[in-house]
């Protein structure tokens, strides 16, 4: 292995070990490496990894967002060697996790995670640590409920759970502010809860391709809800004509989809 002391670089080379080096990186370009060492580096700006293999970073500093983008490379777990305390965007889509390792709550700076079209049943009570975290996807698993304490995820602003195998609106969601998106299209749900409440922020609802027969009056709480999707994708929404002209004089300011787009 190739070890570089104290040098300003553009670049990172695979099979090195970096020793108090100084990084300027373009911030369009995604880093590719293998058998990397970094040892209380800096890294200038904002910085994007993708498809890293054998790397560790020791006591570095980044002045920007760490962006490592890991998804469709056929991944079994969620390493806890990912877990970078100064990792700001985290990729793992399209692979084939199974679980979320506790050490996740060491990404103390991550804002986007994004864990679509992989194979989890759970997710660990751990996540809600995530007090950055702004944008969550976890569209395409096995969830049927998630933790409690998703509900502190204060600065969440998107929700996404489309393609999983829950039966109702998890009680998790209510009392996140700051949330703007949830979709929960093509899951089980056939009943909403008769008190929906705490989402202040809530202005996309997606809830199409479920079961939905019908909307209590609670939805009305959603003072933010500018648009609610409740049809079906493939045939002819369930919900009776008289409750969908209902459900619209609940929510006059909302544009609320009923039949097949």
């Amino acid at each position: 292995m190739v070890r570089i002391i104290n040098q300003s670089l553009t670049d990172i080379e695979s099979n090195t070990e970096y020793l108090e080096c100084s990084f300027h990186l373009d911030e369009k370009k995604y880093y590719s490496f293998e058998n990397v060492v970094f040892k209380s580096c800096s890294f200038l700006g904002n910085v994007k990894f993708r498809w890293l293999q054998n790397y560790d970073f020791y006591s570095c500093s980044f002045s920007g967002k760490m962006s490592l983008n890991l998804s469709n490379m056929k991944l079994t777990e969620f390493t806890s060697k990912v877990c970078q305390p100064t990792l700001t965007h985290l990729y793992l889509s399209s692979n084939q996790i199974e679980k979320i390792p506790k050490e996740i709550a060491n990404l103390t700076s991550l804002e986007v995670l994004h864990l679509g079209n992989n194979q989890l049943t759970e997710l660990p009570r751990e996540i809600g640590q995530l007090r950055s975290l702004k944008e969550l996807k976890l569209h395409e698993n096995h969830l049927a409920d998630l933790p409690i304490e998703i509900g502190n995820l204060k600065s969440l602003r998107s929700l996404e759970l489309a393609k999983n195998i829950m039966a109702e609106l998890p009680q998790a969601i209510y009392g996140l502010a700051s949330l703007w998106t949830l979709d929960l299209s093509s899951n089980r749900i056939v009943k909403l809860p008769e008190e929906m409440y705490g989402l202040p922020s809530l202005s996309f609802l997606d809830l199409s391709s479920n079961h939905i027969i019908e909307v209590p009056y609670s939805i009305s709480n959603f003072k933010s809800l500018c648009s609610l999707h409740l049809n079906h994708r493939y045939y002819q929404s369930k919900i009776p004509h008289d409750h969908r002209q209902q459900i619209a004089s609940w929510l006059p300011n909302c544009d609320v989809t009923f039949d097949p787009r």
